[in-house]
């Protein structure tokens, strides 16, 4: 390029604020790829032929100017062509972090202070949500300031020319595909493809594996929307011990992903395929959480029978962001466990909010036998709880006997299979003993429930627990078994008192009984046995059920005459009435054979 023609380009650049009916023209063109790097081109342009010649003696001073004061975060390139003056500025960014960062350094630059939030941008990469939300909090112009001071400063032009420069401002976008214009950029287009729930379900097997089941519940609206992406995610995770089910239950679509057997890391793997998460644990089993709340877990359960199971802990991540698409509203999450693993701990979301957990109480229980641990909103939080192994009972004999005056007495004897150690009989044994002790109150003495005994054999483990009240104890027979094992109970004895013979009596026994608090779920044989009543039959009250279903109790209606004289033993009104009879009996007796004797010594 001739002498000539580098001083031209000088005087253009230098002289566009003293344009002669004529303004500077400053373009942006923002490229933002599907991975977020990307470039900004901002372009000053001027017409050679509109500039006012001889300006400058030496027009290549200006040039070399721009080349030294451009910031680091751009880079120069002249390329002004015939009568065109073309100076462009490249910013280059390899994610959208980088891009806003350069962008603040380019506005301080220009003697601005930068925004608190340049870029805000959002992009779901979920095929539960599309679109993208992408906002720039500042104009087009300020990123380039230091030009405009630049000119001003270097080529003796006033304050008055700076509006000249960038006279007329042409700006364009093209963000993964999205394309438009506009001084400011604000792109709000994101659709959710809203889900009703996930379903978490845990099942802790004696053995030390587990058991989960996932079920994501989509309504049909959203799975018409973006069915390819959301059935090629969730499919991802099936294969080796992992299953997976597609059904349709009337307005939604439900994806059922399911396990058995799995070890901590392997359920761990599982659920990191799931959360479309490359590395982190999400789930491990904790021995330091099974001890941290397992005496909550007894004080919540109150049932004895929970010192006879073990415990187990675990620690979990759940996090169900990709789920959401960045908007929580659109997704409920439940954790079940098993009921037999009934759990006690703490729940941490992830803004530092813990409360505690727990699935004793009054939780609902699914139909296959789940009982929900607790459900939440947020789609990331933390849990830990120490749950039982419930123990399988192959048998139980349930022995009942009543008085006509209320008075019951029961010996329940269960045998589990499980292994027990003899310290752990005498550890086991002393705890239960002392929990059993507590549950009764102090001015009432007579009514009693005790863990008789607790003895090992080749197969498990036997327990005895004895019962009894008294008529009129302020503590019932149905109340002992509510404190000391959490059961259901409901009896009612009632008699006539009304008999002339109290042998013959009446009496009325109705009773619902709780086995659930001994069982993991059925039970292989219960033998029922109620003594101190005949029914109509004649013959004592028995009854066996085989794979008896301890989550219902045992429900009896028995009306029948009382067994024997010690069922009157108390009753008032049967003594005196005995007593009455014997007495006639003797007078009776006593006259008739008397009478002879008389009449012989008259």
């Amino acid at each position: 390029m001739s002498k000539l023609k580098i001083m031209l380009l000088v005087i253009m650049v230098a002289g566009l604020a003293m344009l002669t009916g004529c303004e500077g023209r400053l373009e942006s063109d923002l490229q933002v790829n599907d991975d977020l790097s990307g470039t900004r081109v901002y372009t000053l342009t001027a017409k050679k032929s509109d500039l006012r010649t001889g300006f400058f003696d030496d027009g290549s001073k200006v040039i070399n100017e721009i080349k030294n004061g451009t910031p680091k975060e751009l880079s120069f390139r002249d390329r002004s062509s015939g009568d065109q003056a073309v100076l462009e500025f490249t910013l280059d960014f390899t994610d959208l972090d980088d891009y806003e960062e350069k962008i603040d350094a380019l506005i301080v630059a220009g003697g601005d202070l930068a925004p608190a939030d340049a870029v805000v941008y959002e992009m779901p990469e979920s095929p539960f949500a599309s679109g993208m939300l992408y906002q720039e909090n500042f104009k087009m112009d300020a990123p380039m300031k230091w030009l405009e001071n630049l000119l001003i400063e270097k080529t003796a032009l006033s304050e008055s020319n700076r509006k000249d420069i960038f006279g007329e401002k042409v700006s364009s976008y093209d963000i993964k595909g999205i394309s438009g214009s506009g001084m400011t950029i604000d792109i709000n287009d994101i659709e959710y493809y809203s889900l009703d729930e996930i379903d978490i379900y845990t099942i802790a097997n004696g053995d030390g594996t587990f058991d989960r089941k996932i079920e994501v519940r989509i309504p049909n609206e959203a799975m018409e929307k973006n069915r390819v992406p959301i059935t090629k995610f969730l499919e991802a995770n099936e294969g080796g011990k992992i299953f997976g089910e597609w059904k349709t239950s009337g307005t939604k679509t439900v994806y059922c992903l399911s396990a058995e057997k799995l070890t901590a890391e392997e359920l761990d793997g599982f659920m990191r395929g799931f959360y479309g998460k490359d590395s982190g644990t999400y789930f491990e089993y904790s021995v330091t959480s099974a001890w941290k709340y397992r005496s909550n877990y007894n004080e919540l359960a109150k049932n004895a029978a929970g010192f006879f199971y073990s415990m187990g802990g675990v620690k979990e991540t759940v996090d169900l962001s990709l789920y959401t698409g960045g908007n929580s509203e659109t997704l409920k999450s439940t954790y079940f466990v098993f009921r037999s693993n009934s759990a006690v701990g703490k729940l941490t979301l992830d803004n530092g909010y813990s409360m505690d957990v727990s699935s004793i109480g009054d939780n609902k229980f699914s139909a296959n036998g789940y009982s929900e641990f607790f459900s939440q909103d947020a789609p990331v939080y933390s849990l830990e709880y120490a749950y039982s192994n419930g123990i399988h009972a192959d048998s139980a004999d349930v022995e009942l006997s009543v008085k006509r005056n209320g008075d019951v007495k029961r010996t329940v004897t269960v045998h589990f299979t499980a292994e027990i150690s003899e310290d752990e009989i005498s550890d086991v044994k002393k705890e239960v003993e002392s929990y059993l002790e507590g549950i009764l109150p102090e001015d009432d003495s007579r009514a009693s429930i005790k863990l008789k005994s607790i003895k090992a054999d080749d197969t498990g483990f036997s327990i005895e627990v004895v019962s009894e009240s008294k008529g009129g104890d302020k503590v019932g027979e149905d109340e002992l078994w509510q404190g000391a094992f959490g059961a259901n109970n409901e009896i009612y004895v009632t008699s006539s008192t009304q008999a002339i013979l109290p042998l013959a009596a009446t009496v009325c026994m109705n009773e619902s009984f709780d086995l659930n608090s001994f069982s993991d779920g059925t039970i292989d044989r219960v033998t029922y046995t109620v003594k101190g009543v005949i029914p109509e039959g004649g013959e004592q009250y028995v009854m066996t059920y085989s794979d008896f279903d301890s989550t219902q109790p045992i429900n009896v209606f028995i009306t029948g005459k009382s067994s024997g004289i010690s069922v009157i033993a108390g009753d008032v009104l049967g003594v005196f009435t005995l007593i009455v009879l014997a007495f006639a009996v003797w007078a009776v007796t006593s006259f008739i054979l008397g009478l002879p004797y008389r009449r012989t010594h008259r």
